[in-house]
């Protein structure tokens, strides 16, 4: 009985250990079908943290105001490069956003931070905490389900799929497939296609859709767009070029456009079809007034249209009196779309409207020329040269609205000069570079800056006496000496005359045959360092290299020696009038 009950324990024990190890795996296939892990992460891009949050709080939807006041009160540098400020605008942020956070960093950067520590504060008794009022009763938090994604993609949305993603998110839309939407749908409530960020051209192919956005190329003319009852304008992908899928109405002196809606095509033989059925040229594609931006002819073509555009209240009966217009055609083997008529817009414009010309460009969207005048260009689409992986959010009953992923920064630039708290670095004191030494050269006669180092020697005086080998003179070609000659025919002696007592004290002169130096007891170098030593020269050279002598107490002022033409020539010996013991005598 004992050995039975022994073995039911041991089998007891391998059948858990069995069901614990196949428990994972039966989760796991019974686990509903999930989010990639490609599709949960967010979306990197070159920006820093507080860039980030800027487009995070803009996204939110609490308005330009808001978001203003956010960065004025920011302690945190934003950092902004060209690279940003592009992107910026491509995710809708508006022009006032972007340079209140230019602003901003520059105001930081010019701040002076001033550091000083913290008084103590006085010790005293600890307040008493009044007593917390009970907490009221919070609603409860509706906590939106996570998003569903799939994966079957058209053959359509892999032309387009890695480029669009960084500004927007695909979606999956019952009845109309997969759908781009660009995050400045979330970042302003009233951006609309063709209106916002961009301006008309009028081309050799009609009406032409100049797009601001680096992402405009593609959605402007390729696809269609729609207005969905809950997420707003989604864009649905195809291959057909057109300068703008719009239709047009008219009345009176406004014109008004619209995108046109998904399942609207045009055939180059068959002319328009809707649903699978050809419709006429004055079809409305069941397109309301809130579908339409209408502004005056004369601000057709403006450049700032989404503030050029009329109010509402008179979008409505503008709208009931309008009449359509679809006057597409085909024009070797291009879609023409005419639209409104051109000569309409310059009368009411009292301008010429520009003309620009279309022109095919193989090298990719990316690397397309910069914005012309008079050309603009149609980008060839090519299909991606390696299997992409492509998710989507699917949207349904329960998933009613687009969940844009967040953005992440990712700082791949330099360092910002700022600190870390935002606030100005603090200013480094600049320590004063060293003073190279100049050697102070006369040449071709120049004179020296300063009058006050450099006195010329008196007309009368006389060369010093020089040794008996002749040298080289060192001032031809009409340069003149530095300072009198350094060598003297024999040792002198130096005895001034005895003073009265004074507050100066006296200057030591250095010993025969030593040059003085800064350590020399009782030597004061203040002239010395106001005058700049010439060049060294050595001795195997030939020159005479004049040397500068401090005046001592017993001289009025500094004398220097000028040689006489004989000297230059022959060295011969001179007259010692000039020499310190004949100056002294003098004084």
């Amino acid at each position: 009985m004992k050995n039975a009950g022994s073995q039911l324990m041991k089998n007891m024990k391998w059948i858990g250990l069995v069901a614990s190890l196949a428990l994972p795996l039966l989760s796991g296939y019974a686990q509903a079908p999930g989010a990639p892990e490609q599709a949960q992460a967010a979306v990197p891009v070159d920006l820093s943290p507080g860039a980030a949050e800027v487009v995070r709080l803009a996204s939110s939807g609490v308005g330009d105001d808001v978001v203003l006041a956010y960065i004025q009160n920011s302690q945190a540098p934003f950092s902004l490069s060209a690279d940003n400020v592009l992107y910026l605008k491509d995710v809708g942020l508006s022009p006032q956003v972007t340079s209140a956070m230019l602003s901003h960093d520059s105001a930081l950067r010019g701040q002076a931070q001033q550091y000083a520590p913290a008084a103590p504060a006085p010790v005293g008794p600890p307040p008493v905490a009044p007593m917390a009022p009970a907490p009221a009763a919070q609603p409860p938090q509706v906590i939106a389900p996570p998003p569903a994604y799939v994966t079957s993609a058209p053959a359509d949305v892999g032309y387009f799929y890695n480029d669009l993603s960084p500004y927007g998110t695909w979606v999956s839309l019952e009845g109309y497939g997969w759908c781009w939407q660009p995050r400045a749908v979330m970042v302003s409530r009233t951006w609309r296609p063709y209106c916002d960020g961009g301006h008309w051209v009028y081309t050799d192919a009609g009406w032409f859709w100049q797009s601001d956005y680096s992402w405009g190329w593609a959605p402007f003319h390729y696809g269609r767009w729609y207005m969905h009852p809950s997420c707003g304008w989604v864009w649905t992908p195809d291959r057909v070029w057109g300068p703008a899928w719009v239709t047009w109405r008219t009345s009176g002196d406004a014109c008004g456009w619209a995108p046109l809606p998904p399942h609207a095509e045009f055939d180059v033989r068959l002319g328009w079809r809707f649903n699978g059925v050809s419709v006429g040229a004055s079809f409305g594609f069941g397109l309301g007034f809130n579908a339409f931006a209408f502004v005056s002819f004369g601000d057709f073509c403006n450049r700032d249209l989404g503030h050029r555009r009329l109010p509402p209240e008179r979008v409505t009966t503008i709208y009931n009196q309008t009449t359509i217009i679809n006057n597409y055609q085909v024009h070797n083997n291009t879609i023409v779309n005419r639209g409104v008529p051109i000569e309409r817009v310059s009368t009411a414009s009292r301008v010429p409207v520009p003309r620009a010309t279309v022109r095919d460009w193989r090298g990719g969207p990316d690397r397309m020329p910069s914005r012309s005048a008079t050309v603009v260009y149609r980008p060839e689409l090519k299909a991606p040269t390696r299997p992409v992986s492509m998710t989507a959010q699917k949207l349904d009953d329960r998933h009613a609205v687009i969940q844009h992923a967040p953005i992440a920064p990712v700082r791949t630039s330099q360092p910002s000069t700022l600190s870390r708290s935002g606030s100005a670095p603090i200013a480094t004191p600049r320590q004063p570079a060293a003073a190279a030494p100049k050697a102070s050269t006369w040449s071709s006669g120049a004179k020296p800056s300063s009058a006050s180092q450099y006195q010329p020697a008196p007309r009368n005086s006389q060369p010093a006496p020089t040794p008996a080998t002749p040298k080289a003179s060192s001032w031809s070609s009409g340069a003149k000496p530095n300072s009198a000659p350094q060598n003297q025919s024999a040792p002198r002696t130096y005895q001034p005359a005895p003073r009265a007592p004074s507050a100066v004290t006296p200057v030591r002169q250095p010993e025969q045959g030593k040059q003085p130096t800064s350590s020399t007891p009782g030597y004061n170098n203040s002239r010395a360092t106001q005058s700049t030593p010439a060049a060294k020269q050595t001795p195997s050279e030939g020159r005479n290299s004049p040397k500068y002598y401090p005046k001592g107490y017993y001289q009025s002022s500094e004398t220097r020696s000028r040689p006489s033409a004989d000297q230059g020539r022959s060295g011969s010996a001179s007259s010692p009038a000039n020499s310190p013991e004949s100056g002294s005598k003098r004084n």
